[in-house]
């Protein structure tokens, strides 16, 4: 029997070498917090190394290849660290953070619909501008509303400005030891203030900041909520139908999820990459009984895609649907030009490109839990079916 030659892992998926010096990249300017002039020169300095290679004759290339390799992961881990840097809003100098004081004066635009909870309605909200001792200032940035119920702010949507006047509050956690850590959970989401406002404590403003694509979203996902409740009889029912179909849980009662949480299934209520696969089988069967998308397979693709991504925000945008999104999207992207890969530099890939759009998803679990789980179908798969005989 002759000896079968073993191809390394990271011979399969060339992605891991770059994913891990990004995530090592990340890791280390969180926790070690360099400044920008640091990250600045350590990214120079890799890549004037890594260029210099070019220089060498190809004796020398193929010899220093394992040095070079060593700069290059350097080179991605500097990377990580600039992103990481430029992520974390508060060393940006228009964050409202950095010029906020008790006497501050607010325009913002309220950035989601607001969430009814029992006492007052919860809103997300984006800084249009700040004033300070009557010096009017843009700003960036975003931070938590709670608006006690009354006829007005039961009308709040989407898109609406607010003016306020009053001192924004630290968001803190609990206290409980060793419970869930909710102030970092928004830290690591750039949020990091919050303020209750009574009714006479805000002005709603003239205009509105919403966007056409975000009110698309919005729209399609009241319209969905609104045809399941019509359909579906019971608070717990369609909250439950909501939770599953797009991943909406403001309906669904504490004690349900609890409940879930408890029997180890709570995984069961989350969009998944299972929806996004069962989504995408489905709009490839639909677009192959249309003649003009079954005869072109790049227009084909594009529809299936787009249609893939809409879904992906209509969700909230989880970092397990983002990860499926992403992968079927190169998986697509290969089958236009008839290209395999496998599904270790598929998945490495995917947290490549949602680790440069926020480095911060890393702490994320559900980032996390989605690549384990995954890893584990993929590791597992074969030597569990060989268990059996069919």
């Amino acid at each position: 029997m002759s000896r079968r030659y073993q191809i390394y892992i990271w011979k399969k998926a060339p992605f891991l070498r770059l994913v891990l010096p990004l995530i090592c990249g990340i890791i280390l300017q969180h926790y070690c917090s360099f400044s920008f002039l640091s990250v600045i020169t350590i990214l120079l300095t890799f890549g004037s190394l890594f260029l210099s290679f070019h220089l060498f004759k190809d004796f020398y290339k193929f010899k220093t290849s394992f040095l070079r390799g060593i700069i290059l992961s350097g080179l991605i881990a500097a990377l990580g660290m600039l992103l990481t840097y430029q992520k974390d809003i508060s060393n940006n100098q228009n964050w409202y953070g950095n010029k906020n004081d008790s006497t501050s004066t607010f325009i913002v635009w309220i950035n989601e619909p607001p969430v009814e909870k029992a006492k007052s309605y919860k809103a997300l909200v984006r800084v249009e501008s700040i004033s300070v001792k009557d010096s009017g200032q843009k700003a960036i940035g975003e931070f938590i509303l709670y608006f006690s119920k009354d006829s007005l702010s039961e009308k709040l949507n989407y898109g609406d400005r607010i003016l306020l006047n009053k001192p924004l509050q630290l968001i803190k956690n609990s206290g409980n030891p060793g419970g869930f850590d909710y102030a970092q959970y928004l830290a690591f989401q750039q949020v990091h203030h919050q303020v209750y406002l009574k009714k006479n404590e805000w002005v709603l403003l003239k205009g509105n900041k919403a966007s056409i694509f975000k009110s698309a979203l919005f729209n399609t996902r009241e319209y969905v909520i609104r045809t399941i409740e019509n359909y579906i009889v019971g608070a717990n029912q369609s909250g439950l139908a909501k939770a599953l179909l797009i991943g909406y849980r403001v309906d669904l009662e504490k004690d349900l999820v609890q409940a879930y949480s408890n029997a180890g299934v709570v995984h069961l209520i989350a969009i998944s990459g299972l929806h996004m696969a069962l989504i995408y089988g489905l709009l490839f069967w639909i677009a192959m009984k249309i003649p003009y998308l079954k005869k072109s397979i790049v227009i084909r693709t594009l529809t299936i895609l787009l249609c893939l991504w809409f879904f992906a925000f209509l969700t909230g945008a989880p970092p397990s649907v983002m990860r499926a999104a992403v992968m079927f999207s190169f998986i697509a992207a290969g089958s236009l030009f008839k290209k395999n890969s496998s599904v270790f530099n598929s998945l490495a890939i995917s947290a490549f490109v949602l680790l440069c759009f926020d480095p911060y998803i890393l702490w994320n679990v559900g980032f996390q839990l989605s690549y384990l789980a995954v890893l584990g179908i993929v590791i597992l798969q074969k030597p569990v079916y060989n268990w059996f005989y069919f």
